[in-house]
């Protein structure tokens, strides 16, 4: 936190970041995402091997998890749950009976242009850990899995969602033809939610209160494909 005291008028502001930025600070991000990781490295992970897995979703399911903490949580346990399910299953494969895992998940709202893109990024322990007759913990490496796991797992995980999705009612199933034309009414979060989801426009105004120009006025390098884009998860 910083003061701020004006000499003429003694008034005093307080401002949340030391750089008196009011919006997302890199260099303050930054100091704290290092930290962060200081401590998981320090207190936090096991000195084993790890894997870094990202799940993404559907724009539907991407609007949901950005308004309902709780389909966020449920995703995200899914999405443990599976990995820990498929590291468990292929080290019983080698003889390994019993084992248990671990992962640290971290939630990302936004992608590199600040467009809302909830997704999460989940570092697992690269294997298992079993208890030997003396009661040290002994760590079973595992292998890199194949993008036929990868897929396993992805479809598991998008099972899970979509019927926890359907019993609450959350997703739309009904064909295109069956959906009325008119908009909903939403509320004024959901609505820039939507902007950001969808590639809104934001109007940039001048000092005069003139328009300027867009950054849709501005030319747009081609997206390059995308490996695993329809798949919700990867390594």
């Amino acid at each position: 936190m910083l003061v701020l005291s004006a000499a003429r008028c003694g008034d005093e502001m307080l401002v949340a970041y030391s750089c008196k930025c009011r919006g997302a600070c890199p260099s303050c991000s930054a100091r704290r995402m290092c930290g962060s990781a200081a401590h998981l490295v320090d207190h936090v992970l096991p000195d084993v091997p790890l894997r870094q897995w990202v799940l993404t979703a559907p724009y539907e399911v991407r609007r949901v998890l950005a308004l309902r903490p709780d389909a966020l949580t449920a995703q995200n346990r899914f999405f443990v749950e599976e990995i820990a399910r498929w590291q468990k299953q292929r080290a019983a494969a080698f003889g390994v009976q019993g084992g248990e895992t671990g992962a640290v998940t971290f939630v990302q709202r936004f992608d590199s242009m600040l467009r809302c893109f909830v997704h999460l990024h989940v570092v697992a322990v690269d294997g298992v850990f079993t208890k030997a007759d003396d009661g040290a913990l002994v760590f079973h490496e595992g292998r890199a899995p194949s993008h036929e796991e990868i897929a396993h797992v992805a479809a598991r995980v998008e099972k899970r969602m979509v019927r926890w999705l359907r019993r609450r009612k959350l997703i739309d199933e009904r064909p295109a033809e069956e959906r009325s034309n008119e908009p909903r009414e939403v509320e004024p979060l959901e609505a820039c939610m939507q902007m950001g989801l969808f590639d809104g426009v934001f109007l940039r105004l001048g000092d005069g209160g003139a328009q300027l120009g867009s950054d849709d006025d501005e030319p747009h390098a081609p997206r390059g494909k995308v490996p695993w884009r329809r798949s919700v998860a990867s390594t």
